[in-house]
């Protein structure tokens, strides 16, 4: 039980993460498509650069 509580806790503790395009590091990203990550793979658009891929960087922030 107390490994659930544990879980459960770090759960809670998410932290925050900023998407950033892996070509120019910009943060103007977006998925594609809805359909995106459901019925095809995730594909990003960034604004700034024009990237369009499959590949994303993740930047955690801080704890919410």
């Amino acid at each position: 039980m107390s490994k659930l509580i544990k879980v459960l806790r770090e759960l809670k503790r998410k932290k925050q993460c900023i998407v950033a395009c892996p070509k120019c590091g910009g943060d103007k990203v977006h998925r594609s498509s809805v359909f995106n990550g459901w019925v095809i793979p995730t594909r990003y658009v960034c604004d700034e650069c024009g990237y369009s891929g499959h590949i994303i960087l993740e930047k955690v922030d801080a704890e919410v």
